[in-house]
């Protein structure tokens, strides 16, 4: 025999009735269940609100994406893309790090060198000298004295190649840790993965 949907509210009620305790109790239960997921998603939804608040008013960010991929297929067309983007005021490619050290002297003491795939940014400056063309490189003032090169001037051995340092750099705000490297300008030709995009 089909139980019809009025007949199981009375069953229900009838059921309810004879289990009275245990009917308070579930329907205690329930309410406060139901209290609490209200509660709490309303807090859930100021809060997330407040983040978003706090994000926008935040202002300037900088954005740093490390690729693992030896061969992650960011072309120069790409950083071009990035860099014309609304909202964006510069991108900043680098290669992968690797060591480099001085051709004259200090032949033992190894500095980081990254391959700078793009314009240097404003938060960069010459101090001395000019810009890296093709195969050149430019030190910190923290990388020449490490290098010990009296000017920013000289040659530096990177596996098995000679580089020519032709200028010292700075960096300011939130690229001031780029001083820690020796920037070089890739060779025409030469392929380079782009490891870190700012």
């Amino acid at each position: 025999m089909a139980l019809t949907a009025r007949k199981a509210v009375i069953e229900a009620a009838k059921s309810s009735l004879a289990h009275r305790a245990t009917s308070f109790v579930l329907l205690l239960v329930t309410l406060a269940m139901t209290v609490t997921v209200f509660l709490t998603a309303g807090r859930a939804a100021a809060a997330e609100a407040q983040i978003l608040a706090s994000v926008d008013n935040a202002g300037p960010r900088l954005i740093s994406v490390n690729i693992a991929d030896p061969s992650p297929g960011v072309d120069q067309a790409g950083l071009d893309r990035l860099a014309s983007m609304d909202g964006i005021e510069w991108v900043l490619g680098l290669g992968a790090a690797r060591d480099v050290r001085s051709g004259l002297g200090g032949q033992r003491i190894n500095v980081a060198a990254r391959e700078i795939l793009t314009p240097l940014p404003d938060l960069v400056t010459m101090d001395l000298g000019r810009e890296p063309r093709g195969g050149e490189a430019i030190v910190s003032a923290k990388t020449q004295k490490r290098l010990q090169l009296v000017e920013p001037a000289g040659w530096l051995v990177d596996d098995g190649q000679q580089r020519a340092v032709v200028g010292r750099f700075s960096s300011s705000g939130v690229i001031a840790d780029l001083e820690r490297l020796v920037l070089i300008a890739p060779s025409a030709g030469e392929e380079s993965p782009h490891a870190t995009l700012i």
